[in-house]
């Protein structure tokens, strides 16, 4: 087995298309490690410590050993040795581990070097405003807590968050923003966003309302951090995502209740006199930033006429709807209309 090999086997476990014995080599290797909190390993370093890793491991392997005299040669079975070099890489990790959790005290959740953190618990009963020391603010809902440094780092600012909250995130390119809660990871650079997590963490959600985020898992274990491919959803405004511990999925959809992005498109252009639905559509999808389809391109031509400026945006599809004879759906990030005639 050579490095690449070695590499691909473990891609393939998190992907699920390993074998059977194959996950039973990986499993035997996860289930040493993932006794270990250790931090996790940046996808800057993860070459590095992987060729290394593996620099070690050969080293072993090629190492002469003192003869014995076969009794009897059973069939080979290449994983029998995977499982020798496996077990070679266990003790090389955990030691490189230790040296790193010495350094770098951060476990899997909420728990950072102490001497400069900040644990704010919201036990007023009303939404309570928290200042960042880059300039971002946070509004905690009442029962949540949230842990910061009292100086970020150069390189990222990380926050430690459980219950609700909304975040206002001064842009800086050079130092990402990233909120852990116990199920998810939310990455951003300057945005405005939130983060929801109800009891007994049983559901969790992120809501966009300004900006881009970066949404993953809230990885538990070892194993998943040494890759750097894993499941990500990227969210833009009007969109949220969804994950609960029943199904164990990063769900996205458009929030239940839209708001205006483009101030600017909605002032003045919602007003409509003879305009052709291809040309109401497209001052909707400016205004609220979400694709209007529709099945039945005919209607495209249809004619509107009628004053939208006060409704929200469904209040609007259903007047639209009226008056064509149409109906509409809400599917995953896109809103799709069925039917309609002109009259």
């Amino acid at each position: 087995m050579n490095h690449k090999v070695f590499h691909q086997l473990l891609k393939r476990y998190l992907k699920g298309d390993a074998t059977e014995e194959e996950k039973g080599v990986v499993e035997q290797w996860y289930g040493i490690l993932d006794k270990e909190d250790l931090p996790g390993i940046t996808n800057d370093t993860l070459d590095a410590m992987d060729d290394k890793l593996w620099k070690d491991v050969k080293e072993r392997i090629n190492q002469p050993k003192t003869p014995v005299i076969p009794i009897s040669r059973p069939d080979y079975n290449p994983f029998r040795r995977l499982q020798w070099v496996a077990a070679s890489v266990v003790a090389l990790i955990l030691v490189t581990g230790a040296v790193l959790f010495y350094i770098n005290r951060t476990s899997q959740y909420g728990s950072v070097a102490q001497s400069d953190q900040v644990q704010t618990v919201n036990t007023t009963g009303k939404p309570l405003r928290v200042a960042l020391a880059d300039g971002s603010d946070v509004l905690l809902e009442s029962g949540a807590s949230l842990t910061y440094s009292r100086i970020f780092d150069k390189d990222r600012r990380d926050v430690y968050l459980k219950g609700q909250a909304f975040f206002n995130v001064t842009k800086d390119t050079q130092r990402p923003f990233y909120v852990h809660s116990q199920q998810l990871l939310v990455h951003v650079v300057g945005t405005s966003f939130w983060v929801r997590e109800q009891e007994k963490n049983t559901e969790s959600e992120v809501v966009v309302v300004t900006g881009k985020v970066r949404v993953a898992k809230a990885e538990k274990g070892l194993l998943p951090k040494f890759l750097s491919e894993k499941e990500e959803v990227v969210l833009t405004p009007n969109q949220r995502v969804t994950y609960t511990n029943e199904d164990k999925d990063l769900t996205v959809s458009i929030v239940e209740d839209p708001v205006v992005i483009n101030k600017e498109a909605a002032a003045a252009n919602l007003i409509f006199n003879e305009n052709t639905l291809l040309q109401v559509f497209d001052q909707l999808e400016k205004t609220y930033a979400i694709p209007i389809h529709t099945i039945n391109k005919g209607v495209y031509r249809c004619t509107f006429t009628g004053d939208l400026s006060d409704l929200d945006l469904y209040e609007s599809l259903d007047m639209i709807c009226q008056s064509v004879g149409a109906s509409y759906e809400v599917k995953e990030l896109n809103i799709v209309l069925y039917g309609g005639n002109c009259r």
